[in-house]
């Protein structure tokens, strides 16, 4: 019988004997979390215009291309095979790359805000009793919904 207790008492000591314990744990995801890359900086507003236009969008085609011409640089050959038949690597890559292309372009989701008091309007006027002078802002803020192409 002292043996079934030994046993026993081995499964529930088994995180305490690799010395994982609660406050490992919660350092270890503080340290993940501290350690997380930083949001990207915010680009003025005509800038980030002048440089989304000019995007040409998503390419399954040119994405695998440049992961199989980095395979080519690790060592990783990405011909043909000597029969002549196709390079099952390279398919493997394209299927992948288009997977996800595939899943971005129908799957994701932009949601972009702007908040109160952003955009700001000034006109100017006249009418019979003299001129007129309007300023005002929008005063709620506004959530735009966008696609990724």
């Amino acid at each position: 019988m002292p043996i079934k207790k030994e046993k026993k008492e081995e499964q529930t000591n088994t995180f305490a004997s690799l010395g994982v314990t609660v406050a490992g744990v919660v350092g270890a995801i503080a340290l993940k979390i501290a350690s997380a890359r930083r949001p990207a900086r915010k680009l003025p507003a005509l800038l980030n215009y002048a440089t989304a236009i000019r995007r040409p969008g998503l390419s399954e085609t040119l994405i695998a291309t440049n992961i199989i011409e980095g395979n080519g640089k690790f060592g990783i050959e990405t011909g043909q095979n000597p029969d002549g038949t196709e390079n099952v690597v390279n398919m493997f890559v394209k299927n992948i790359v288009d997977c996800v292309v595939k899943a971005i372009r129908e799957d994701a989701v932009v949601h972009c805000t702007i908040p109160a008091g952003l955009i700001t309007v000034q006109a100017e006027g006249g009418n019979a009793g003299g001129p007129v002078v309007a300023v005002g802002s929008n005063i709620t803020s506004i959530t735009i919904s966008g696609i990724i192409r």
